[in-house]
């Protein structure tokens, strides 16, 4: 008798498995690091003050210049073309003026450069000193750049040598 309900119960944990393995993947995947935990992001540099929620932002300074970085596989992602990202986060900067972007780039399995995007920073940041909201958005306007085995990867990079805090970054892939 315990055997058969041992049975019983292995196929119903088999089953409810193999429901789980057939479920597709969603329309638009989103990603999203406030900093209080940064599993699946490569290392950063976490700062207690300033932050815009939580305890951390991720603090870019003149010796830590790449930001938390997120990298994924498309087939990852999705197993439908992705179109496009779009990516937020808030963002304090102690000098406008100083050089920063964000970074969208795409390596094939070679760690070939297929695609390489930045978009400057203090072009959206015009108060020092102060968290700023930034939405940005990329298109991949050729099916090659999102091929299953390439890898994207996402950053912030700070060429100047004052401090910059990232916090609550999103990314969202449209399919």
């Amino acid at each position: 008798m315990k055997m058969i309900v041992r049975v019983q119960g292995f196929m119903f944990v088999m089953v409810i498995l193999l429901g789980l393995g057939c479920t597709p993947k969603q329309n638009g995947l989103i990603f999203f690091n406030d900093f209080e935990s940064i599993k699946g992001w490569a290392p950063a540099y976490l700062n207690k003050q300033p932050h815009h929620s939580g305890e951390y932002s991720n603090k870019l300074d003149s010796t830590s210049i790449y930001g938390a970085t997120f990298k994924l596989r498309f087939k990852d992602i999705s197993d439908l073309a992705v179109k496009k990202v779009k990516i937020s986060f808030w963002v304090l900067k102690s000098n406008v003026n100083d050089s920063s972007k964000f970074v969208v780039e795409v390596s094939d399995k070679d760690k070939n450069k297929v695609f390489w995007i930045a978009k400057n920073i203090e072009e959206l940041v015009k108060s020092p000193q102060k968290w700023v909201k930034v939405s940005l958005e990329f298109a991949f306007l050729k099916e090659s750049i999102t091929l299953p085995d390439n890898i994207i990867s996402i950053y912030a990079w700070n060429l100047g040598k004052n401090e910059i805090y990232i916090d609550d970054e999103k990314i969202e892939f449209v399919i």
